[in-house]
């Protein structure tokens, strides 16, 4: 009976170790994992069957996705000839072209591109490839600045120069005119990148771009804007018009500041008269632009300088809203208030005529206007007053030591008004 049994325990002993003595079968690499371990080989071969080129792994990466990462061009341009989607992104919303300008592969970087990378693909943090590349390397601007990408239009006819004049990038925008792109091209909104630029004039970066635009060869635009087109492209910036104005009369008279800057920085000249005799800062004052005021003073335009009627700017009639700050910087200025223009009037007559407010005449007495002052009728402030029976302003020049009785042409004082 006991040799009956050894040979069943035996059976049982071999029956174990046989199954013990086989080995676990190893998990299949994915293409990904081939890729980033440097078997591009093996993953190529994976693609001669039936193999899903856009299959992810835990990560959402495909094989493009690993291919830009280790800059293997000739991979991620095999991958894309075999079917490979290059606006697919993964987990963290990045593309094969941002996973490509996240590791440095510029040559993937520029496979992709030329082929038709999204470059307007945002990641994770709203940047699109094409500003993650610029901002990250030089490089990137030879890259995606080519005539393919000039090509490209988005969903509202945009080109890829519409996109750098918006984002304010003077230097694509350069690199746009280097490499000969459409610099007119026409959206679905019927705008060019120069309309673009002629958007926000305001800010100086949009005017040294339309700048750049114009004298790179865009096409003229119907704007507002047409005096400073004229004057750049024929690169003249003291071009004088049929009324003798230049680019800086308009852009003065305008309230256009960051235009006026422009011409400022580039030595556009701020005494030159128009046919009225008017400056550039006559034109910022009678406008009531005080901003574009201060910026011609800055540049050394002539605060006293006289227009046909003899009018110096801070005798014109300007905005309400705009006088107080335009006196108090033309006086800083040291305006000579006690200049008078063709007539013999002053600033003051000119004041008491518009009815100023009277903070505005104790302003001009301080910096050193005559009360007394008389015009070529021998009329003074106090005079004109009298005749317009304004109170508050007879009662200012009264406190401040007017004469009553000084006669104009006329015979005629003050006091003899107030009595009639």
């Amino acid at each position: 009976m006991i040799k009956n049994k050894i040979p069943a325990f035996a059976a049982i002993v071999l029956c174990t170790l046989s199954f013990g003595c086989r080995t676990t079968p190893q998990k299949e690499s994915s293409v990904v994992e081939l890729i980033l371990s440097g078997k591009q080989d093996e993953a190529k071969n994976r693609f001669q069957t039936k193999y899903d080129i856009n299959a992810v792994d835990k990560h959402g990466n495909t094989a493009l996705h690993a291919a830009a990462q280790i800059n293997d061009a000739d991979l991620v341009t095999f991958l894309i000839i075999k079917g490979a989607d290059t606006d697919l992104k993964n987990y963290d919303s990045d593309t094969a072209l941002h996973v490509a300008i996240k590791h440095d592969s510029f040559d993937a970087a520029k496979v992709l591109a030329a082929v038709g990378g999204d470059l307007f693909a945002r990641d994770g943090n709203g940047t699109t490839a094409l500003d993650s590349g610029l901002q990250k390397d030089p490089s990137y601007y030879d890259i995606f600045i080519t005539t393919k990408s000039g090509e490209i239009r988005d969903t509202d006819g945009e080109s890829i120069v519409h996109y750098f004049v918006k984002t304010k990038n003077e230097q694509a925008v350069k690199y746009c005119i280097k490499k000969q792109l459409p610099l007119s091209v026409v959206d679905n909104a019927g705008k060019t990148p120069l309309d673009a630029a002629f958007e926000d004039t305001a800010d100086e970066t949009s005017v040294e771009i339309a700048a750049d635009l114009i004298m790179g060869g865009a096409e003229h635009v119907d704007s507002a804007f047409s005096y400073f087109q004229d004057a750049v492209a024929n690169r003249n910036l003291d071009y004088r018009f049929d009324d003798g104005q230049t680019p800086l009369h308009i852009a003065a008279s305008q309230g256009h500041s960051g235009i006026a800057k422009y011409l400022l920085e580039n030595n556009a000249t701020t005494h030159v008269q128009d046919i009225a005799g008017a400056t550039p800062l006559h034109e910022a004052v009678r406008y009531g632009h005080a901003d574009i005021a201060k910026m011609l003073l800055d540049s050394g335009a002539d605060v006293n300088a006289e227009d046909n009627l003899g009018k110096t700017p801070i005798m014109l009639i300007m905005p309400e809203a705009a006088r107080k700050d335009m006196y108090s910087l033309l006086i800083s200025y040291h305006a000579d208030v006690t200049r008078k223009d063709t007539y013999g009037d002053t600033v003051l007559h000119s004041a008491t005529m518009m009815n100023l407010p009277d903070d505005i005449l104790g302003m001009l007495v301080s910096a050193g206007a005559d009360v007394n002052a008389r015009n070529k009728d021998g009329v003074t402030p106090l005079a004109i007053a009298m005749q317009q029976r304004n109170a508050a302003h007879v009662k200012f020049y009264a406190e401040h030591d007017a004469d009553i009785n000084s006669e104009d042409k006329n015979g005629t004082t003050p006091l003899s008004l107030a009595l009639k």
